[in-house]
C-alpha cells in the first residue's frame, strides 16, 4: 500500500490504461492549469480540438464520452460532479506541476512544464475563438454555448493564459517574434474574430452576460494586445498598420494600460512605434504624469527619452477648458529624484538644458500664477522643495495674490519648508496683497484687543526684560477676556543674518505648535502683535505661581563649554517634605515675593509628575485627557512636537480653586514640530544642566521619542 500521497498518485498514474492515456495525459494538463473547472463536454472538446489552421475546421464533433466512463479512464484521479470534472484533491495539481522536476521515468509522459502548459491552453483557446468566428455552425446566440462547449472558457481566459505564459517565459522579449505573437496579432487584427469574441466575453465589460444583445464600442487591437503581455503582438499589429494611439473603450490609451501593468517591454514597444507620452485621455490623465506620480522612476526615465522637452513645459488643455501643467503636478506629488529627471530630460540637447531648467522652474500655472516651488511647498513635498532650492530657483517670487513660497508655507503649516526657505534667502518682510508678511500670516489667526491691556508693575517685578505680565484695563473687555496675560517679546534688532534666520524659524515653529495644542497642562497661546516688526510680541496664558526654579534648592553652577561632554551632577531637587499630607501647610500664592521655596508633599510631587508626563504625551503622540473617566483620547492624525528643553524654568504653576497647583509646560520656541533625523543640531540649544544624552558626535546612536 502507498504510504504517501506522492506514492499514491504515482501508482494511480502508472495504472492508467494505455488506450486511455491519449486522452488522459492532455486532459490532466488542462485540469491542473485551467482557470476554472471544466464541464465534461468542454474538457473533451479541449483535448480533441485539432484545427488544421487558424480559421480551419476542427475535429471536435459532439463529445461522446460520458462522466462515469471518463472517471474510469482517470483511474480514480478525478471526480465528476454535476457534469463538472474535478481533480480528486488540490494536492494532485501540485504533484502534477512538480513531475518535470522529479525526473521519474515511470510517469515521465505526464511531465509538462507550467510555461508549456500555459502556452498550450492559450493557443488552444485562441484558435478555438477564431474557429468559432468562422464556423458555419455559429448562430450568434446563447445556443452557441452548447454547440461550442469550450467557447465560454476560451473567450474569457485566452488572454489570461497568454499573459501567464509571457510572464513565465525566461525572457518575455523572446516573444517579440514567433508563432504565438503572430497568432495573437492575426486574431486581434481580424475585426470579425474580435467581434465574435467580445459578443461572448467583452473584456471592457467583464460582468456582462454572453450575447447580451448590445455591442458596445470596442477597444483598438493594440489596446487588447497590451493585455496579452507580449510586446511582439504590438510589433505585428503595427507592421500591419494598427495605430498605437487609439484609446480603449474606457478612454484609456494602450501606453497607460502598459504602465499600469508595469510591463517595461510593452512600454518600450509602444514608444518605439509612436505612442505619445503626453496624450491626455478622456479622464484628464496623462501617461507621463501617471508614471511619475506613481513613483515609477525607471519607466518615467524611459518615457522621457521619447518626450519632446518643449511638451514638458507647455500647458496641455483639457475638455473643460482647464489645462495640465506638468511642472506643477510633478512638483506637488512626485519624488525629488523623479522631479530631477524632468529638470534634465534625456531627450533634451545638452546645449539647451540650461534654458529648459530655467523654463521648468519658472513656469507659472494658469489660475494663480504659481511656480513649481509654490506647489511643492503647499503640498509639503520637502524632497522637491530641496531640489528646487538647490537649483537656485527664485525663492521670493509672488503669486497672483502676492504670496511668496514662505507665505504659502505659513498658510499650509509646513515647518520644514519654512526652515528651508529661510535658509535659502526667503525674505520674511515681503508683504502679500493683504499687507501681511509670511510671519504675519502665521500669527494672524488669533488676536485680542491688546490695547485693552497694560503692564502690571507688581507682577512684572523681577522678570526678565523681554517678559511682562499685563493686566486688563477696567471696563475694557467682556468677562471672558482673561484678567492677566503673559507677554513675551523677541528683540530681532542687531542680530546677524544667521541668528535672525534662526529666530524666524523658532517663531514659526512656536506658532505652528501653539495653534494646534489644547491641553490643560500646556500654557495656552492667546495671540500676537507686531509680529512683523523688530520687536514682535507673543501673548500667553498667565500662570500666577511662577516657575519651578523657585522651588528648587540652589543649583550647581552652569558647566563650562569644556565640561559639557562630562557627566553632569544632579544638584537641583524639589524642596520635599516627607510628612503626612494633612500636616503640611498649603503653599502660598505669593511665594515669588517671599523668595522662599514651597514645600511639596509626596502626593503633590506625584501629581506634578503626572501633569508633566501628560503634557509630554500630548506633544509627542496627541494624547488628550478624557475627563472623569480616566481614559485617554488619541488624535486621529498627529505631527509629534519635541520640546527639547524641559527644565524648571519652563514648568510654570497655576493655582487651582482648591488651593493646589497645576504644572504647565511653556516656552516651545525650540520645539521641533516633526520627528527629525537628528534630535540635536550643530549648535547647542536648551539648558546645559538638562541637556539630553544625545550628542552631535554620537552619529550612530541617535535617539527618537519612540526609543
Amino acid at each position: 500500500m502507498p504510504e504517501t500521497l506522492e506514492e499514491l498518485y504515482t501508482t494511480a498514474l502508472c495504472g492508467i490504461e494505455v488506450k486511455a492515456k491519449e486522452f488522459v495525459v492532455p486532459a490532466l494538463l488542462w485540469l491542473r492549469a485551467s482557470a476554472t473547472p471544466l464541464s465534461v463536454a468542454a474538457l473533451v472538446t479541449a483535448v480533441r480540438f485539432k484545427p488544421d489552421s487558424v480559421g480551419g475546421d476542427c475535429s471536435d464533433g459532439e463529445p461522446s464520452v460520458e462522466g462515469p466512463e471518463m472517471a474510469r479512464w482517470f483511474n480514480g484521479l478525478v471526480n465528476v460532479v454535476d457534469n463538472t470534472v474535478l481533480l480528486v484533491h488540490t494536492s494532485l495539481a501540485d504533484f502534477l506541476r512538480v513531475i518535470p522536476e522529479q525526473g521519474s521515468d515511470l510517469i515521465s509522459e505526464f511531465a509538462v512544464h507550467e510555461m508549456d502548459a500555459q502556452h498550450l491552453l492559450a493557443t488552444t483557446c485562441l484558435q478555438y475563438v477564431a474557429y468559432y468566428a468562422r464556423s458555419a455552425k455559429r448562430r450568434g446566440s446563447s445556443q452557441d454555448l452548447d454547440t461550442f462547449p469550450l467557447l465560454a472558457y476560451a473567450c474569457r481566459f485566452w488572454i489570461d493564459h497568454t499573459r501567464r505564459w509571457a510572464a513565465l517565459s525566461q525572457d518575455s522579449c523572446s516573444a517579440l517574434v514567433g508563432p504565438s505573437a503572430e497568432l495573437v496579432a492575426s486574431v486581434l487584427g481580424d475585426g470579425s474574430v474580435v467581434r465574435a469574441w467580445t459578443s461572448v466575453f467583452n473584456p471592457d465589460e467583464p460582468d456582462s452576460s454572453p450575447f447580451a444583445g448590445h455591442q458596445t464600442k470596442l477597444s483598438s487591437p493594440v489596446y487588447y494586445a497590451v493585455a496579452t503581455g507580449i510586446p511582439g503582438v504590438v510589433t505585428y499589429l503595427t507592421a500591419a498598420g494598427a495605430d498605437v494611439s487609439l484609446p480603449g473603450a474606457d478612454g484609456m490609451y494602450p501606453l497607460q494600460a502598459a504602465l499600469e501593468g508595469k510591463n517595461t517591454g510593452m512600454v518600450r514597444a509602444l514608444l518605439e512605434h509612436g505612442a505619445r507620452t503626453t496624450v491626455v485621455d478622456s479622464y484628464g490623465r496623462m501617461p507621463l504624469l501617471e508614471a511619475a506620480l506613481d513613483g515609477q522612476k525607471a519607466l518615467t526615465a524611459l518615457l522621457l527619452q521619447h518626450t519632446d522637452p518643449s511638451a514638458i513645459t507647455r500647458r496641455h488643455p483639457l475638455k473643460d477648458g482647464a489645462c495640465i501643467s506638468i511642472p506643477h503636478r510633478v512638483a506637488a506629488a512626485a519624488t525629488g529624484p523623479i522631479f530631477s529627471l524632468f529638470l534634465r530630460p534625456p531627450a533634451a540637447p545638452v546645449e539647451e538644458l540650461s534654458a529648459h531648467v530655467q523654463c521648468f522652474l519658472s513656469a507659472r500655472d494658469a489660475e494663480l500664477l504659481r511656480t513649481p516651488l509654490h506647489h511643492a511647498v503647499i503640498s509639503g513635498n520637502i524632497s522637491v522643495v530641496s531640489v528646487i532650492l538647490q537649483e537656485g530657483a527664485e525663492v521670493n517670487v509672488q503669486d497672483r495674490y502676492g504670496n511668496t513660497a514662505l507665505h504659502l508655507a505659513a498658510l499650509s503649516n509646513h515647518e520644514r519648508a519654512w526652515d528651508l526657505l529661510i535658509d535659502h534667502g526667503a525674505l520674511i518682510e515681503l508683504e502679500n496683497d493683504s499687507r501681511l508678511t509670511a510671519l504675519g500670516v502665521k500669527w494672524h489667526r488669533r488676536r485680542l484687543d491688546w490695547a485693552s491691556y497694560e503692564v502690571d508693575p507688581v507682577l512684572s517685578r523681577g522678570m526678565q526684560e523681554n517678559t511682562k505680565v499685563l493686566v486688563r484695563r477696567p471696563n475694557s473687555a467682556g468677562p471672558e477676556t482673561p484678567l492677566h496675560i503673559f507677554e513675551k517679546r523677541y528683540d530681532l534688532s542687531g542680530h546677524s543674518l544667521e541668528d535672525l534666520n534662526e529666530v524666524k524659524k523658532a517663531l514659526g515653529r512656536e506658532n505652528s505648535i501653539f495653534q494646534r495644542l489644547n491641553h490643560p497642562y500646556i500654557v495656552s497661546y492667546l495671540g500676537c502683535a507686531d509680529i512683523d516688526k523688530e520687536i514682535p510680541r507673543l501673548y500667553l496664558e498667565y500662570c500666577d505661581g511662577g516657575d519651578l526654579r523657585r522651588d528648587m534648592r540652589p543649583p550647581t553652577p552652569p558647566p563650562t563649554s569644556a565640561a559639557l561632554s562630562l557627566p553632569l551632577p544632579v544638584g537641583t531637587f524639589l524642596a520635599y517634605s516627607s510628612r503626612n499630607d494633612r500636616s503640611v501647610q498649603s503653599p502660598s500664592s505669593r511665594v515669588g515675593e517671599l523668595g522662599r521655596p514651597r514645600r511639596w508633599t509626596e502626593t503633590q510631587v506625584w501629581r506634578l509628575i503626572y501633569q508633566l508626563l501628560s503634557s509630554l504625551a500630548h506633544l509627542h503622540y496627541g494624547v488628550s485627557l478624557s475627563g472623569e473617566s480616566g481614559g485617554d483620547v488619541y488624535a486621529r492624525s498627529w505631527d509629534p512636537a519635541i520640546h527639547r528643553d524641559i527644565n524648571p524654568r519652563n514648568v510654570v504653576l497655576c493655582k487651582r480653586p482648591d488651593g493646589e497647583w497645576d504644572a504647565k509646560i511653556c516656552d516651545l520656541g525650540i520645539a521641533r514640530d516633526e520627528i527629525m533625523e537628528r534630535m540635536t543640531r550643530g549648535k547647542y540649544r536648551g539648558s546645559a544642566h538638562y541637556q539630553p544624552p544625545v550628542r552631535e558626535h554620537m552619529s550612530t546612536h541617535i535617539y527618537g521619542i519612540r526609543g
